[in-house]
């Protein structure tokens, strides 16, 4: 594994959290829309994705149906 996000100029001992997360956490852009970012924030665009595939679908056969 490849480890590229590390910010070598800081010491592991001074300040951990920026030694591994510096770069990622001073690039990294949150959109107004979100709180933040992380593994949760993938979950619930995955599960908005798939409501948003299944009501579409629904939609489209109710419609088929005439009602």
């Amino acid at each position: 594994m490849a480890i590229t996000r590390i910010d070598s100029t800081l010491r592991p001992g001074n300040d951990f959290f920026k030694y591994v997360n510096g770069k990622w956490y001073d690039s990294v852009s949150i959109p107004a829309s979100q709180a933040g970012v992380g593994a949760y924030m993938f979950i619930i665009t995955h599960n908005e994705y798939a409501c948003r595939e299944y009501w579409t679908v629904f939609r489209k056969a109710r419609i088929r149906q005439g009602v």
